[in-house]
């Protein structure tokens, strides 16, 4: 994420990186290419563009593609412990849904999951599930940002409400802050010890 990454942080490891002297030192940083490429403006494309162009370090840029077909295979028989073969049809129904995009493959596995059509079977200790309700009943949303709001829609209104408030906030802050500010509002709502811990993060 080293696209939100703050100016002096960006100065800090452009020192490093031009600074002959550095030797020794491995950074490996990731970030959103669409994020930052395409905007000449941007604080890390600039400091790209030096790094190529002053640093005596080799720099090397990897970018990462959706993945093929064949790769969610591999991927979902890796995480689910089965054969290729096996994990096939709902592989394939994996990727027509998410295009291959990394990040949409995990979470809509971990919807399958939540929702019960994906499950260890108790006496074969492995993963099995209802194709037929994969492909017809879940609802895996058209993009990332879809399915994380069903997400947050499916859970309970306490804890949307505190969620909704929280997200005026800082990254992270205590309870009786949010408390505080919940205790006030027009519906009188309280936040319960069972959606929030001391400290939210």
């Amino acid at each position: 994420d080293l696209q939100w990454a703050d100016e002096r942080s960006i100065k800090m490891l452009s020192d490093i990186l031009v600074d002959p002297t550095v030797k020794h030192f491995l950074v490996l940083g990731a970030y959103r290419s669409n994020d930052v490429d395409d905007h000449p403006e941007h604080v890390l494309k600039q400091a790209i563009d030096k790094w190529d162009r002053q640093s005596s370090k080799h720099i090397h840029k990897i970018s990462l593609k959706d993945l093929t077909k064949l790769e969610t295979v591999d991927y979902v028989a890796t995480t689910l412990r089965l054969d290729a073969s096996k994990v096939e049809p709902l592989a394939h129904l994996i990727h027509q849904k998410t295009k291959g995009n990394m990040f949409f493959m995990m979470k809509s596995l971990e919807e399958l999951r939540r929702r019960n059509i994906l499950k260890i079977n108790v006496h074969s200790m492995q993963w099995e599930w209802e194709h037929d309700r994969a492909m017809d009943e879940i609802e895996l949303a058209s993009n990332v940002i879809d399915l994380i709001t069903a997400k947050l829609h499916s859970m309970p209104d306490d804890l949307q409400l505190c969620l909704h408030v929280a997200s005026f906030l800082r990254a992270t802050f205590n309870q009786s802050v949010l408390q505080e500010i919940l205790e006030r509002g027009s519906d009188g709502r309280m936040l319960t010890q069972q959606h929030a811990s001391p400290d939210v993060t």
